[in-house]
């Protein structure tokens, strides 16, 4: 019988589960390389804040994940990965964060695990970009990537919800990853991640709530140029 593993919700735990998300070299405006340290916007029952969260990005994507406890008094702001405090500015990501979803469903890893499936298609396509789809009538997602020399398709599991016809642009990489740290954040024998979309252009949203795990990741077309709403771009030059 598999067992359960264990999992102690500390900020060390945190900054390893969202690491994947940050910036692996230089960035021009924003230091994308560490992390930032917050209060989670949750309040307890007495209304106070004592949880916190570590956030990443690279500026294509982003993940926080949530972990207690967070003095009132508590270091805060960006950091590096000894929790040491980084010179720069973390950029202000609310605004690009995903409003209410139009459609949302759930994936598990159910009779057969498809992730080890996902991680090789992204590995093995030069260009890891392809399309998420779902045609409303089937009980998966569709994965499916073109290259020059091969196309792959790959049936996602669906466990709950009720998702429309949908074709929306990814990163298969970014997608993988985002996946297997809602895995890792459960930390279970079973578990799930919930995928929720707005529109094509609106980032994807992917989190398991149990575990105040939250990641985003920006559409992309064929290209894997990222889709940008006009408004979004404005906010960004400003």
């Amino acid at each position: 019988m598999r067992k359960n593993k264990v999992i102690t919700y500390t900020r060390e735990w945190a900054m390893e589960i969202v690491s994947f998300a940050r910036s692996k070299g230089e960035t021009r405006y924003y230091n994308l390389t560490g992390f930032n340290l917050e209060p989670d916007d949750a309040l307890e029952a007495d209304g106070v804040r004592r949880r916190g969260r570590i956030v990443a990005t690279d500026g294509h994507r982003l993940a926080w994940q949530g972990y207690a406890p967070f003095p009132p008094d508590g270091k805060r702001g960006l950091i590096d990965e000894h929790f040491n405090p980084l010179e720069g500015e973390f950029p202000d990501y609310k605004w690009c964060l995903p409003g209410r979803p139009n459609i949302g469903f759930y994936v598990c890893r159910g009779d057969k695990d498809w992730l080890p499936a996902l991680k090789t298609i992204a590995r093995i396509i030069e260009r890891p970009f392809g399309t998420l789809e779902c045609d409303g009538e089937h009980v998966s997602v569709k994965l499916e990537s073109h290259s020059p020399t091969m196309k792959v398709s790959l049936a996602i599991p669906i466990n709950g919800g009720n998702p429309k016809p949908f074709k929306i642009g990814i990163n298969l990489w970014f997608l993988y990853e985002a996946i297997n740290a809602a895995v890792k954040s459960n930390g279970a024998g079973t578990w799930f991640a919930r995928v929720s979309i707005v529109d094509e252009l609106t980032a994807i949203a992917i989190d398991n709530d149990a575990t105040r795990f939250y990641s985003i990741i920006m559409p992309c077309q064929a290209d894997g140029a990222f889709c940008w709403k006009p408004e979004l771009e404005q906010a960004e030059a400003a």
